[in-house]
């Protein structure tokens, strides 16, 4: 057999190659690819997102092949509320382009979102194997992870995500939580403090003192324990994602810009909230949720008036707004017009009996009022329909201390010291409860506890000063 030279095996070779190329080629651009889904009703959805949906469906049918324009339509769909439609095209965009990340990423998040995180953590795995490097796949996993319980492989991910990404804090988190969950409460409540130290002003920084304060807890009582939780009620992490942040672009229209506006308020800046609002309002003269933020935005601006006159206008056009007659109500309230503001606040309960803030704003008035023996039935309701607040239940416990029902108000207080045990009220309010029924030692204790979470708060010395009556009087003193 003669052999083939050089030159004729790399012309053989690069023949093959073509070929190849070629009939890759062919079973690609041969095979029908399915239309984008589109909105079943336009109408239903904000007119600038039917727009944009419209204009770039459009597109992907002048070119259906482009991957890009697909995935664009599939983050519109994601960021402003339509998962469905986004997931189908995600699906679409992820078969025309198989290698790009991103794709499955962006489908693991709205799996997430949908709480099926088994799925997520198989999109995510799929997502690593395109691209290992991307430390944000690495500790999503881990947190997902966490959520199953799977505690060995959840680590695995957030020590693999912190050395792609030392300066990044969610790993170092997602580790100090499994230390928690293993009953680690000394590295987990150190490795806690080191992260806030970073940053104590992070956006994150109230969810990770709720969970420096759990881990302090098991390490038995401690002042910084209650500190620790000051700022924690129901706020999670926020984290840098670069890929999550190219979704959140597309979010627009009417909704979101409202949205954007109160989120204005939120963070100090009342007075560009007012223009803004007013703004969008020039298109939308009555639209109920405009009009509670804008009220909201002057209140914040301490323009009472001008919110309270935004507040009517709301009703009027809403008369069944229970959010509009409560904010009226606590406008009302600061204007020192008790009656008006029960009575709106009444309404809002009768619009919306299921509304727990309604019905603790009635008992707030009540006790304004000081009529206390009115206020037991709405507290008592607001919690019942879902209010965690525990200052809700420490202003039923003191309701209970007016008409000296001294174990309804102990059972309350020492629910809210569980619940929030950087509140100094609960222990006051328990050390009189308890001074009452007679267990002094234990009153004593509570105050003391008090003196450390916050030595200025103000119940402490009515309270040691009523202890004091108690321990000279002996048990027959009358109650005062």
């Amino acid at each position: 057999m003669v052999a083939m030279s050089r030159p004729i095996r790399l012309s053989v070779l690069a023949f093959l190659v073509a070929g190849l190329a070629f009939g890759i080629w062919l079973i690609c651009y041969r095979t029908p690819i399915a239309a984008p889904p589109t909105l079943v009703d336009p109408s239903d959805v904000d007119p600038v997102v039917a727009q944009l949906v419209a204009s770039t469906v459009g597109e992907i049918k002048r070119s259906p092949r482009r991957p890009d324009v697909r995935a664009r339509l599939a983050m519109i769909y994601h960021a402003n509320g339509m998962p469905t439609l986004a997931q189908t095209t995600y699906e679409q965009t992820a078969m025309l382009d198989r290698l790009n990340p991103r794709y499955p990423y962006h489908l693991a998040l709205l799996r997430a979102d949908q709480g099926d995180v088994v799925a997520a953590i198989e999109l995510i795995d799929h997502a690593i194997s395109l691209q290992p490097t991307y430390a944000p796949s690495h500790w999503r996993r881990g947190f997902w992870l966490l959520d199953l319980e799977r505690l060995d492989e959840a680590e695995r991910s957030f020590r693999q995500a912190a050395q792609l990404d030392p300066k990044h804090s969610a790993p170092q988190v997602g580790l100090a939580r499994i230390a928690l969950q293993r009953k680690q409460y000394s590295q987990a409540a150190e490795s806690l403090k080191q992260i806030i130290a970073v940053d104590p002003a992070s956006p994150s920084a109230p969810y990770l003192r709720q969970l420096q304060g759990s881990a302090q807890r098991h390490l038995g009582p401690n002042p910084t324990t209650q500190i620790a939780l000051a700022q924690a009620r129901g706020q999670g992490p926020i984290w840098s994602d670069p890929w999550q942040d190219e979704i959140s672009q597309y979010r627009t229209g009417y909704r979101a810009a409202i949205e954007g506006a109160d989120q204005l308020t939120m963070t100090g800046q009342a007075p560009l909230a007012i223009t803004r609002l007013r703004q969008l309002l020039e298109s939308h003269p009555n639209d109920e949720t405009a009009l509670n933020y804008l009220a909201d935005a002057y209140f914040v601006n301490r323009q009472w008036d001008q919110g309270r006159r935004v507040l009517e206008q709301c009703i009027a056009a809403h008369p069944g707004s229970y959010a509009a007659h409560l904010n009226l109500s606590r406008a009302h309230q600061v204007g020192g017009d008790f009656v008006a503001a029960l009575d709106h606040a009444q309404r809002s309960v009768a619009i919306n009996p299921a509304f727990g803030p309604g019905h603790i704003q009635v008992a707030q008035l009540h006790v304004l009022n000081k009529d206390y023996a009115l206020a037991v039935e709405p507290f008592t309701t607001g919690i019942n329909t879902g209010s965690g607040d525990p200052e809700v239940r420490i202003a039923l416990g003191q309701v209970y201390l007016e008409l000296r029902q001294w174990e309804q108000a102990s059972r309350l207080f020492q629910q809210a010291i569980r619940a929030a045990p950087h509140l100094a009220t609960g222990y006051t309010g328990l050390a009189r409860a308890k001074a009452e029924l007679g267990a002094l030692q234990d009153a004593q204790a509570m105050l003391r506890i008090a003196r450390q979470v916050n030595p200025r708060e103000p119940t402490i010395d009515t309270v040691t000063h009523r202890l004091q009556q108690l321990q000279e009087s002996g048990p027959n003193l009358e109650n005062e």
